[in-house]
């Protein structure tokens, strides 16, 4: 019997734990199943000690990369990291090509399948998957077993082929046949909806408020999306950066632009303008798309902003936040949150006192927000689907005098 010759992976001889927290499960799977570069001289590969350090270094560089939050679904990112797991299998092979069963086993253009038969939830099998190996799972829980089939198992089967809802033209490279539903989008890290008659609650950000570093260490500290929501508002209305936007000139600028197409291009609802970010929340209109909005908005801040200091360069986070009104209940606290966003942060006592924001013109009474109830009904039965009746127009009539008549788009 011909032994098969195995070599040591990345995970037998190194691993930077404190780099892999924010993804562990992909981390582990990549770390398997790339060859560690260290000589092995039973197998007569590898390289020197020092060598072997530098290639090390570079595979951490592309497992740090890997696991960031904002990278799960980075396409350059994980081919880089599938290419390296490439590499490894075809050097297994390499060393085991005169195997009698090797056209069997060790195929180099055919990566090892990867069986999980514990999956549970799937997170093992599903990054697998993500790294480029063909994925199977199982689990004693029934229901777990039908998880794993409706994400893991199924879905690739339908890998290339034409979508079977939306356009033909939709290209289904990589994906698992179904195009992405009507009206939404992505950015390449969550899914978001856009149409007309949705209220759309949006948080912009200045450049230095919150460096990528930042955004990182919560990452890995925080266990859930929510949690990490919450630290990054905090992290925010703590101040930090410049906060160019505390002068009352910039501040200005950025509420007259979010002022001037009320009406137009959507409808403003509320409103707030902090020392280092924006809260807006807005109806959108059909013909403008919210990513089309938001970019006039920051375009157009940008350079007046800029011209007024001086200066050239990025004054906008390029990423924003953006989440669409589900009920009655969430309308409310999203008007009762920007509009208290200036006390919270501990800049005021009242909504009503803070300069630049909807709750100084009424729209919010005690720090609750007084959206007539009539009105919150005929938004949110728009955004449910009833299109047919229009909204009143007290929002409107509020902020006419606010507006300007010589504003550009940018």
């Amino acid at each position: 019997m011909i032994p098969i010759k195995t070599l040591k992976n990345l995970i037998e001889v190194a691993l930077p734990l404190d780099k892999i927290n924010a993804a562990a499960a992909r981390a582990v799977i990549f770390v398997q199943m790339v060859n560690d570069p260290s000589y092995e001289r039973h197998l007569g590969r590898g390289v020197s000690k020092e060598k072997a350090a530098i290639e090390r270094e570079r595979l951490f560089g592309i497992l740090e990369r890997l696991v960031l939050r904002e990278n799960t679904n980075n396409e350059a990112v994980l081919n880089e990291a599938r290419e390296e797991i490439r590499k490894s299998w075809r050097e297994t092979c390499e060393l085991n090509r005169n195997h009698p069963q090797a056209a069997e086993l060790f195929d180099p253009d055919k990566l090892p399948a990867f069986h999980d038969p514990f999956a549970g939830g799937g997170a093992l099998p599903l990054e697998a998957q993500r790294l480029g190996l063909e994925s199977y799972a199982s689990d004693l829980n029934p229901v777990a077993v039908t998880i794993n089939k409706a994400m893991i198992e199924i879905p690739p089967r339908f890998a290339g082929r034409v979508p079977v809802f939306g356009s033909a033209s939709f290209s289904a490279s990589g994906s698992a046949g179904v195009s992405p539903a009507k009206n939404w989008y992505s950015r390449g890290y969550l899914p978001h909806l856009d149409q007309p008659d949705l209220i759309q609650s949006i948080t912009f950000r200045l450049a230095d408020a919150l460096p990528a570093s930042v955004v990182e260490s919560l990452s890995q500290t925080c266990s859930d999306d929510a949690q990490f929501r919450e630290a990054l508002e905090a992290y925010l209305n703590a101040g930090h950066g410049k906060c160019l936007l505390r002068e009352q000139t910039h501040a200005e600028i950025v509420e007259n632009a979010l002022l001037h197409f009320d009406g137009q291009r959507y409808r403003l609802l509320a409103w707030v303008i902090m020392p280092n970010h924006v809260h807006v929340l807005i109806e959108t209109k059909a013909g403008y798309p919210l990513p089309a909005v938001i970019h006039s908005w920051k375009s157009y801040t940008a350079k007046a902003i800029n011209q007024a200091l001086g200066q050239q360069g990025e004054l906008w986070q390029r990423e924003y936040f953006d989440r669409f009104i589900r009920d009655d209940r969430h309308l409310r606290a999203v008007i009762d949150y920007i509009e208290n966003n200036p006390v919270k942060a501990g800049l005021v006592k009242t909504a009503q006192e803070w300069r630049f924001g909807s709750a100084r013109l009424g729209m919010g009474a005690g720090g609750t927000s007084a959206l007539p109830a009539k009105q919150v009904d005929q938004l949110l039965s728009r955004t449910a689907g009833a299109w047919g009746k229009r909204p009143a127009n007290e929002v409107r009539e509020l902020l006419a005098k606010q507006r300007l008549t010589d504003w550009g788009d940018g």
